[in-house]
C-alpha cells in the first residue's frame, strides 16, 4: 500500500495492530472460542473445517456472511474455499491477486483491516463479486490466518454485521477463531496428506497382491504341466515296458509257430511238436498278461482325467502324484522283470539250442 493510499484511507477503516493478549474478552466470548475449539477438533476434512469456522464467525457476530480463502503459492492468488451466508457461495469458484483488494492486502501485509463502510474506501475491489453474486457489502472484518510457526495461509472475511459497526471484541474474537482454526487447517491438511498416502499404499499394495496371485497361478500352472510331463513320460515307460515284451514275444511265437509247422507232418516229431506248442502257449500267457496291464493303466488314466480340481482336493491327491492305480503300477507291478521273466527267458533259450543243434 502507498503512501497515496494511507492519505486516501477513510476514518472508518481501522488497522487492529494492538495484540491479542493486551485486551480481554468478555465472558460470553470465552465460552464462543471453546465451543468453536471443540468443533474444530473434531472435525477431519478441510471443507467440513472450514465450513464449521465460518458458521461460528457468521453467527458469533450476528453477520449476513463470511468466507475463507487460502493461499494458493502457485498462482500467488487468494482462493475462496468456503462462503456462508444468502447469495454468496458462489464466490467459491473465484480468486484473488495476493496484494490486492481488502483480502489480497491483509494476506500480504497480516494485519486485520475493519471497513465499516467498504463502498467509499478506494482499496475494496469487491463491486465485481458483489455483482456475480448478487449480494451487498457494507461493512467488513477481515483477519489473517496464521499457522503456530507464524506463516499466513489465508484470510477470513465477515461481511454485514447486523447490529451496527464491528466492536473491538469482534475484532479480538475473530482474530482468535482465525489462530485457533490455522492449527486446525495445517492438522486437516495434514490428516488428508496422510489419507492420500495411505490411499495410494493401499491402491499399491492391492497391485501387488493381485501381481502375486497371477505369479502364484502361473506358478502353480507351470507345476502343474511339469508335473504332467513327468507323468506322461512315466506312464509312457511303464507302458513301452509290457509292450516292448510283447512285441519280443511276438518274434518268438511266430519263429515257434513255423517250427511246428515243419514238424507237424511227422509223426517221429510229436513230441517236438509239442513242446513247442507249449512253448508258444505260454508265451502267448505272458504277453496276454501285459496287455491286461497296459489296459489298466488306460482305465485309471481315463479315471483320473474325469476327476475335477474340487475332487482331487478332497481325495488329497495332486496332479502331479497321479491317480493311486496308476502309482501302484508305476512303482511295483510294471518294472521290466515283472512280467515272469523266467518262463520267457526259458523259452528264448530253448529256442536257442534247438537252432544250434540244427
Amino acid at each position: 500500500m502507498t503512501e497515496s493510499d494511507d492519505a486516501r484511507e477513510p476514518r472508518d477503516a481501522r488497522v487492529a495492530s494492538t495484540p491479542m493478549g493486551s485486551n480481554r474478552l468478555p465472558s460470553d466470548a470465552f465460552s464462543t472460542l471453546i465451543e468453536a475449539a471443540t468443533a474444530l477438533c473434531s472435525t477431519r476434512h478441510l471443507r467440513d473445517l472450514l465450513v464449521t469456522m465460518m458458521e461460528r464467525a457468521r453467527d458469533v457476530m450476528d453477520a449476513e456472511a463470511s468466507s475463507v480463502m487460502l493461499v494458493d503459492e502457485p498462482s500467488g492468488t487468494l482462493r475462496w474455499k468456503v462462503a456462508v451466508g444468502d447469495k454468496v457461495t458462489a464466490l467459491e469458484t473465484l480468486s484473488v491477486p495476493i496484494g490486492e483488494g481488502i483480502a489480497g492486502r491483509v494476506a500480504a501485509s497480516g494485519q486485520t483491516l475493519r471497513i465499516d463502510d467498504v463502498q467509499s474506501d478506494p482499496r475494496w475491489d469487491g463491486r465485481r463479486f458483489d455483482a456475480a453474486t448478487g449480494f451487498t457489502t457494507r461493512s467488513m472484518l477481515c483477519v489473517p490466518i496464521r499457522t503456530p510457526e507464524n506463516r499466513i495461509i489465508g484470510v477470513i472475511q465477515v461481511l454485514n454485521r447486523r447490529g451496527g459497526p464491528f466492536s473491538d471484541d469482534d475484532d479480538r474474537l475473530l482474530q482468535a477463531l482465525a489462530g485457533m482454526g490455522g492449527v486446525a487447517i495445517e492438522n486437516a491438511r495434514l490428516y488428508e496428506h496422510l489419507e492420500e498416502e495411505v490411499a495410494e499404499r493401499t491402491a499399491a499394495l492391492r497391485r501387488t497382491l493381485a501381481e502375486l496371485r497371477e505369479a502364484q497361478v502361473q506358478l502353480v500352472q507351470s507345476e502343474k504341466m511339469a508335473a504332467l510331463g513327468a507323468l506322461v513320460a512315466g506312464v509312457a515307460h511303464e507302458i513301452n515296458t509290457p509292450l516292448g515284451s510283447v512285441m519280443s514275444n511276438i518274434d518268438i511265437v511266430g519263429r515257434a509257430l513255423a517250427k511246428i509247422e515243419a514238424v507237424a507232418t511227422d509223426p517221429g516229431r510229436a513230441e517236438e511238436a509239442k513242446r513247442y506248442l507249449e512253448r508258444a502257449t505260454g508265451i502267448v500267457e505272458v504277453s496276454r498278461d501285459a496287455c491286461r496291464r497296459i489296459a489298466e493303466i488306460v482305465r485309471s488314466l481315463r479315471s483320473f482325467s474325469r476327476l475335477d480340481e474340487a475332487e482331487r482336493q478332497l481325495a488329497g491327491e495332486e496332479p502331479h502324484h497321479g491317480p493311486p492305480r496308476v502309482r501302484i503300477l508305476a512303482a511295483r507291478r510294471l518294472s521290466p522283470q515283472s512280467a515272469e521273466p523266467s518262463l520267457l527267458e526259458s523259452a528264448r533259450e530253448r529256442d536257442a539250442s534247438d537252432h544250434r543243434r540244427r
